[in-house]
């Protein structure tokens, strides 16, 4: 789902595309459909065989895996980056067309939110955290995680991933990740405990509502306290008297 890319290759994080207007959707843990599957044995036996299974993009483990229709298994960010680039959204391996609802309703094989939060951190409890555009933060996926604490412990200015098929920098002196083709636009990235967070990797978890949607700045260690401001005092202009008329 995310790779390192070697030192000579692109610059800079999550994708920033235009046409990337799934930024988040719902983990939810739903019973799959066994009548789809005749025969479960031929199918990989099962769920825990298919989460097991290397994703066809990036070759790893899948992350957060997901089932097309066509039944072929890839990470979530892998098929996203597929899905919402370009007009025409082929599987990778059958070029079946892969449906919006793939991006929009996560089938069976997703794990629930709570499972998400759980698996999503390091050793040493911090999380790395990315700017959401329409406000908060999300927190990314713990193999992208580690990659970034790997590069940031060694102190590399700058580190370069691949992300749902786009290539992202970020860059640690200025704590921001971008798409290395298009530098105008970029987001704010953190590393700290327990943020308040919409979700991992852009699916919403349990825990996220949207009554209670926090700006992602105040929340967790490091955040910097606020400093009370002194109430507005409105001074009043003293009404003078007229003077005295000489008349008497």
């Amino acid at each position: 789902m995310a790779a390192a890319l070697p030192p000579g290759g692109a610059d800079d994080i999550i994708s920033d595309s235009e046409n990337d207007d799934v930024e988040g959707v719902e983990a939810t843990e739903v019973e799959p459909n066994l009548d789809d599957d005749p025969d479960p044995a031929e199918s990989g036996n099962g769920q825990e065989k298919n989460e097991e299974s290397d994703c066809p993009i990036c070759l790893q483990p899948c992350m957060h895996p997901v089932q097309l229709p066509c039944r072929h298994i890839f990470c979530y960010l892998c098929i996203k980056g597929v899905a919402v680039q370009g007009p025409s959204s082929c599987c990778a391996i059958c070029r079946a067309t892969i449906p919006r609802s793939v991006l929009t309703n996560p089938n069976p094989l997703l794990k629930d939110g709570g499972q998400l939060l759980k698996e999503s951190k390091l050793e040493d409890g911090c999380q790395w955290y990315y700017e959401s555009r329409s406000g908060g933060w999300w927190q990314y996926d713990e193999r992208t995680m580690q990659e970034l604490e790997k590069a940031y412990t060694s102190c590399q200015p700058t580190f370069q991933l691949l992300i749902a098929g786009l290539i992202y920098v970020i860059d640690f002196k200025k704590m921001i990740q971008y798409q290395k083709n298009n530098k105008t636009v970029s987001r704010k990235i953190k590393r700290g405990h327990n943020f308040k967070i919409r979700g991992v990797a852009g699916l919403f978890t349990e825990e996220n509502d949207d009554d209670e949607q926090d700006d992602g700045l105040n929340g967790g260690t490091g955040s910097l306290p606020v400093a009370p401001q002194r109430p507005t005092r409105t001074r009043r202009r003293r009404r003078r008297n007229p003077p005295a008329s000489d008349d008497s």
